[in-house]
């Protein structure tokens, strides 16, 4: 089997070129929209990013089931499109196609992305629409953060938050999380700098504590 590295360095009809401003994505499945017209508004779910730390909103959801999500500028939107694009295609050349299938199972569905004004955004199925009190945790996966063509500024910066947190012992670590507090009517939160203050021992607790909303049936969470 491949592993999930090979898979996403396969090539693919969503194809590279190289672009002034690094690299651009021969978009497969692009609209033009007006966000009027998408109706869009700012998810509340987000449980960590940029719009969970106080900043301008970076996700979005529709009143479709649909979760859309800003396109960074650099090399990084473009291979998240890319892998998507990859994992949803009917045949991905130089990947196993029966992981493919198997990964879908994982991630949220791919609609493609949509161009509003001037923003560009990745569309995918908003997994939260169906429940009541959706609970979130949002984490990044990995034994590092660090990916191969990022600056050396970068490389340094992150070199430093994997060694002082969870990424690099347990693989992960919490960037934030919503967890629905039955008794009380409100949601608990966590934000990354609870995450960053997390070890390999506390780490169990901080999971129980997402895990533990006070309900006493099903019926009370969904």
């Amino acid at each position: 089997r491949r592993s999930l590295k090979a898979i996403y360095r396969a090539t693919h009809p969503c194809s590279w070129k190289p672009h002034r401003h690094g690299m651009e994505m021969n978009a497969t499945a692009e609209v033009s929209a007006q966000e009027e017209v998408l109706n869009l508004k700012p998810c509340e779910h987000q449980a960590g990013g940029h719009f969970a730390s106080g900043k301008e909103a970076a996700t979005f959801v529709d009143n479709s089931g649909k979760f859309y999500k800003v396109f960074q500028d650099d090399t990084r939107g473009g291979r998240e499109a890319c892998i998507y694009e990859l994992i949803f295609s009917d045949s991905g050349e130089g990947a196993d196609n029966d992981d493919l299938r198997k990964l879908r199972q994982f991630v949220p569905k791919y609609f493609g992305t949509v161009v509003t004004g001037d923003r560009k955004l990745l569309a995918l199925e908003d997994t939260c629409s169906a429940y009541k009190k959706p609970c979130v945790l949002d984490a990044k996966m990995g034994l590092t953060t660090i990916y191969e063509w990022a600056d050396d500024k970068y490389k340094a910066k992150n070199k430093g938050k994997d060694a002082t947190t969870t990424q690099s012992s347990l693989g992960f670590r919490v960037t934030g999380f919503k967890v629905w507090q039955q008794a009380r009517g409100e949601y608990r939160t966590a934000d990354r700098h609870y995450g960053k203050q997390l070890t390999a021992e506390s780490m169990g607790a901080a999971l129980a504590t997402f895990g533990s909303n006070g309900a006493l049936t099903p019926r009370d969470v969904y």
